[in-house]
């Protein structure tokens, strides 16, 4: 299969996703009910050819009066999250910084 030549942004997908939701009470039906299908669905009509991982799994919150949903993006694998020591700092600080300033005049004759 050809890998699709046009990307995708989250953002671009998330905002035309809740803008046809908004407008289209078949859409957001067909969204609530099976998220993952009809998201993957919008994909392949922004990017021909495109389609979404076969492990991700998508989900829906609708917003309710009062509420405030906030995602918190989820920790890179791998990475360390410890606090450096200070002899962790001081092996990679140092070097030395230095300034020149130069006045030049012309002398009078």
């Amino acid at each position: 299969m050809k890998e699709p030549t046009k990307s995708l942004k989250r953002h671009e997908l998330e905002s035309l996703v809740a803008k046809r939701a908004a407008t289209d009470e078949s859409f957001r039906r067909e969204l609530l009910a099976h998220p993952t299908e009809t998201v993957g669905r919008v994909v392949g009509e922004m990017v021909p050819g495109a389609r979404l991982p076969a492990d991700l799994k998508v989900s829906i919150v609708e917003q309710t009066q009062g509420t405030y949903h906030l995602v918190v993006p989820a920790m890179p694998q791998g990475r360390d999250t410890r606090e450096l020591s200070d002899a962790d700092l001081d092996s990679v600080s140092g070097g030395v910084f230095g300034v020149q300033i130069s006045i030049e005049w012309e002398k009078d004759q």
